[in-house]
């Protein structure tokens, strides 16, 4: 990023961007691990936590000056089928008295000592795992949920847990996670593809969440290769995950690419392609069209 502020005062080069990988955070939907278990139980809950953190300012300290970073939709903006799916998450944008209206009704309150309280009268205490870069994520999210009056704390994972794929499915709460977009999203709430010791911890389901309706969806989804039909059930999926929220929406990730201007590459076509699952592409896919200027 300071390459590119460079560069756009002296011109010897330019910095692309493009949209990466949808960031959010998922629920423990599993009884044996959920903690506190109302959180997997009571989707008011899951709508004040997601009402109650400001993706704003998380995205100004990781990524200053880039567009396109909004989380309000799984899509990428490059692809077709966007529009049809519009942005399903936009309902939860930030709102804090909303977020505690939502604790309310489900039971928690904040007391006069602006500490949450929940249904029994105990602390309402969360906690959101991070990987090892993603400590100053954690901490912004954990940070809105603590001037609402939860104990939310943070835990980063070393290197060798954050590729312990039983640590990675047996969190408490919350954690946070990235995993693709479009169409290629949905084997992470896939019921069937639960990372559980019966398959040694390889599906890629990792929080347990079950809903039927959206395994069926996504049956159709890649049963078909229409691309208009392909929208209208990305559309419907994106509303089952915006309702139900086994996922809170944060950000897309931005990949950036440096070109000097003697080369001619990549400026032009770094966003990728547009067709459906096409994604970003390939870094290289026009190599061959490569030359020194």
């Amino acid at each position: 990023m300071q390459l590119r502020d460079r560069w756009k005062q002296t011109g010897e080069g330019s910095v692309v961007q493009r949209q990466d990988n949808w960031r959010f955070i998922v629920v423990q939907f599993d009884p044996q691990w959920s903690r506190p278990i109302e959180l997997s139980r009571d989707v008011r809950i899951r709508r004040g936590l997601a009402r109650g953190f400001d993706t704003v300012p998380i995205r100004e300290v990781l990524y200053p000056g880039f567009a396109d970073t909004e989380g309000d939709t799984f899509m990428l903006k490059s692809d077709p089928r966007a529009p049809t799916v519009g942005k399903p998450f936009a309902r939860h944008s930030y709102d804090p008295q909303a977020a505690l209206q939502e604790f309310a009704d489900a039971g928690w309150k904040r007391g006069e000592d602006g500490r949450m309280v929940n249904v029994v009268g105990e602390a309402a205490r969360i906690e959101l795992r991070g990987g090892p870069v993603e400590g100053t994520e954690v901490a912004l999210m954990a940070d809105s949920w603590r001037q609402l009056g939860i104990d939310a704390a943070e835990e980063i994972a070393s290197v060798t847990l954050a590729r312990d794929n039983e640590y990675q499915a047996t969190f408490p709460a919350l954690a946070l996670r990235a995993y693709r977009s479009n169409a290629e999203l949905f084997p992470v709430f896939d019921s069937r593809a639960q990372s559980t010791a019966q398959n040694r911890w390889q599906g890629l389901n990792y929080s347990h969440y079950v809903n039927p309706a959206l395994d069926s969806l996504t049956d159709m989804l890649y049963a078909t290769t229409d691309e208009r039909q392909q929208g209208q059930l990305l559309k419907e999926l994106g509303e089952i995950l915006a309702t139900d929220l086994p996922a809170l929406p944060a950000y897309f990730r931005v990949l950036m690419a440096a070109v000097t201007k003697d080369v001619n590459a990549l400026v032009e076509d770094y966003a990728g392609g547009t067709g459906p699952g096409s994604g970003p592409g390939l870094l290289s896919r026009n190599a061959y069209l490569w030359d020194r200027r």
